[in-house]
This record gives structure tokens, C-alpha cells and sequence, in this order.
């Protein structure tokens, strides 16, 4: 049986290359998300100022989501889309 040696440049040049460009964008970013979404904020409490539009527009029902804070750690808002 013949044994073949492995030559790192050759399999370097015969590589196929990859390609660098950023992984597409989805188009629908402003898009509410779909009836039963559910999305996790956590730290409310520890970033209050930052966070305090988002939680305003998700506590309010008019916006179509059902959201509750659970008492973990600094803060923690579970919300649905309705």
C-alpha cells in the first residue's frame, strides 16, 4: 500500500473561498412580530433610563402585547404579541 503525504499549500490553493460579505439583512426589521412572539428583557431594572420607551410601548395593551415582570435578579419583562 502506498502512503500519500498531506502538502499543506497544495490544499491551501485548491480550497474553495469563502466568502466574506455580512450575512443578508431581513427587510421587515420595523415589522411587529408575528401573534405569539415572545420576547425576554432582562436587566429593566439595572438600565431603567434605557430601557424605560421599550417597556412603555410593550406595557401598554393598546400595542398588542401582554407583558409581565418577573422578580429575577434586576429586572425581568416577559412579553407577548397578542
Amino acid at each position: 500500500m502506498r502512503r500519500l503525504r498531506a502538502n499543506p499549500q497544495a490544499s491551501a490553493r485548491s480550497a474553495p473561498r469563502q466568502s466574506r460579505s455580512p450575512p443578508p439583512r431581513s427587510t421587515a426589521t420595523n415589522a411587529p412580530p408575528h401573534p405569539g412572539t415572545l420576547i425576554i428583557a432582562d436587566d429593566t431594572v439595572r438600565f431603567a433610563d434605557e430601557t424605560r420607551d421599550y417597556l412603555d410601548h410593550v406595557q401598554d395593551p393598546a400595542n398588542g402585547y401582554t407583558t409581565v415582570e418577573i422578580p429575577l435578579d434586576e429586572g425581568l419583562i416577559l412579553s407577548a404579541r397578542n
